[in-house]
């Protein structure tokens, strides 16, 4: 597996949406196994996922992953958007001896035949989800080198922005207002008058560094974690945009994924392939406390939802698995 800068990200749902600790049932799904990165749904029985070495699967019934793309093992798939059921991007990096590239692929036609690699960076992995604003507007970071690369036609070319200097977080925000925050070593926003997006950065809220930092109203919160000299996470929130933040909440294992349900329920996924440990926790009290819903001892890596399902991806050893859902019912 590619050790890579942790990834974190936030999602707002319904603010009438209550939950319980006890209604957070995940289960396995069954799938080939592989270290997946990121995973886009169009309806609640199709989808897709990406993974290292080069795996590509999908779903056409909400149970079965099938693989529909093998590109060979130095070939990394981190991000993955779903236009429609036959309109797919994905978006990773080929690490090959001395050669460096970040690049994308298309299908038109549901996985079963894919473009060939079109090189975005020509320096540096993108290892960053990809996400869209809109059917034309979407992003893709090479956040170990903190740029971005923005598009204005669905994918098919894109615009380098600089954005820091140092690293970021793989997982990143495009509100549907088209502000955009993301962050690692440092702290950047981007206002929604210009595209491409122009990004103004400040410290990190974190002296370990940050996750991408999201919010619902003045609500911000923001997580992390390392794996050196030991295993651990954390979360920090702010209630009154940005003005002040709290000390860490801390956790077991890194934050890669946070997902915010409600302003009050708050699911906080990650883990450490390394060390065996990872899973799911969730709060029901607006980020200030966390109980684990999942042991699943895999880096959960993204929680994505579609209609009333949700859906986590991640990296197991062994023969662990490496994607799950759970139905979202109400308390």
């Amino acid at each position: 597996m590619k050790s890579i800068m942790m990834a974190w990200f936030l999602v707002l749902a319904s603010p009438q949406e209550t939950f319980t600790h006890e209604s957070m049932a995940w289960t396995p799904m069954t799938a080939p196994q592989a270290c997946y990165r990121d995973v886009s749904m169009v309806s609640n029985t199709v989808g897709f996922a990406v993974a290292e070495e080069g795996i590509v699967v999908g779903t056409t019934d909400g149970k079965r992953w099938t693989t529909l793309l093998s590109s060979g093992g130095e070939y990394y798939w981190y991000g993955v958007h779903a236009f429609t059921a036959t309109n797919v991007i994905i978006t990773g990096f080929i690490d090959a001896g001395t050669q460096s590239l970040g690049v994308v692929r298309h299908t038109s036609d549901g996985g079963a035949s894919w473009t060939n690699d079109t090189v975005v960076d020509s320096s540096a992995w993108l290892t960053s989800q990809i996400q869209f604003l809109n059917a034309s507007h979407g992003f893709v970071m090479a956040s170990l080198s903190c740029r971005g690369h923005a598009t204005s036609d669905g994918g098919q070319t894109f615009t380098s922005v600089t954005m820091c200097d140092g690293w970021l977080s793989n997982r990143f925000e495009i509100s549907s207002d088209g502000s955009m925050a993301a962050a690692g070593t440092s702290f950047c926003t981007a206002s929604n008058a210009t595209w491409p997006p122009v990004f103004r950065c400040s410290s990190s809220v974190d002296p370990d560094g940050d996750a991408s930092p999201v919010h619902n109203g003045n609500k911000w919160i923001v997580a992390g974690g390392i794996i050196a000299p030991s295993v651990q996470g954390w979360v920090h929130l702010s209630t009154d945009n940005r003005g002040h933040w709290g000390p860490r909440t801390n956790l077991p294992y890194p934050i890669r994924d946070i997902f915010m349900l409600s302003d009050t329920n708050i699911l906080a996924a990650g883990g450490d392939v390394e060390a065996g440990v990872g899973g799911i926790y969730m709060s029901t009290d607006g980020g200030n406390t966390f109980k684990e819903v999942l042991n699943s001892a895999i880096e959960h890596q993204a929680i994505v939802q579609q209609g009333n399902m949700l859906y986590s991806v991640g990296c197991g050893s062994g023969n662990k698995p490496g994607i799950y859902t759970t139905t979202v019912s109400h308390s």
